[in-house]
């Protein structure tokens, strides 16, 4: 084992007969297979107090250890995946409380680590963003506004995409989700560079069509084949 420490709790534990639970370690089986094992043991005394032994169990959790890696495998590459990701990321639970976010989400939406890490719920999440006047749009107090986002921003026929501007003047889309148990997911892209492009085409198209429009003369256009 590669924990000495963990050891020399049990035989501390041992040598002054105290119970112990739950020792995990590793054992390789005639066959050559490694299994997880886990025991726990009580001290045992004869009717004069003298130590007779330890009474305990031992039970084959290999399986369970293994599912435990998987998971833990798989978490930390569906961790690396939203840390690595160009849209922020936010998933809620049926209860309306944050489960998984990402530093992108925190990022663009203004909101502290510290705040996101207590899984607040969606409400304090509305809160904390109306209070950078992002909501004065909508009438009532702050649970009125909530009500009333929730019914234009969330749906469970399908994803509902819209945008926007924030106070610095850069744009967000998002998508919105709920999930089929009941949960949320959001994601928020800032599409800033995009919306400007968009502009600056569609200032060129005009100028372009009212150049055209008042031109003396007619315009046609050929194909550069013939």
């Amino acid at each position: 084992e590669s924990d000495p420490e963990k050891w020399r709790r049990l035989r501390s534990d041992t040598n002054n007969r105290r119970l112990f639970r739950d020792f995990e370690y590793k054992l390789v089986d005639r066959d050559g297979k490694t299994l997880d094992i886990s025991v726990s043991g009580r001290p045992v005394h004869g009717e004069d107090g003298v130590f007779l032994g330890y009474r305990g169990t031992a039970t084959d959790i290999t399986q369970r250890k293994e599912a435990e890696r998987e998971l833990a495998e798989k978490t930390a590459i569906l961790e690396a995946t939203l840390e690595n990701m160009d849209q922020g990321i936010a998933m809620y639970d049926a209860d309306q409380r944050l489960s998984t976010w990402n530093k992108q989400y925190a990022e663009l939406r203004n909101l502290p680590t510290a705040f996101l890490e207590q899984k607040p719920s969606l409400l304090d999440v509305f809160r904390r963003q109306a209070e950078r006047r992002l909501y004065d749009n909508l009438e009532g107090d702050i649970e009125a506004k909530f009500e009333i986002w929730m019914e234009r921003n969330w749906s469970d026929q399908g994803v509902l995409i819209f945008e926007q501007e924030m106070p610095d003047g850069s744009v967000h889309e998002f998508r919105n989700a709920v999930l089929l148990d009941g949960g949320y997911l959001r994601t928020v892209t800032d599409i800033t560079d995009r919306k400007k492009t968009e502009r600056e085409l569609a200032e060129k198209t005009a100028v372009l069509e009212a150049t055209l429009e008042n031109m003396a003369g007619g315009v046609f256009m050929v194909d550069k084949d013939l």
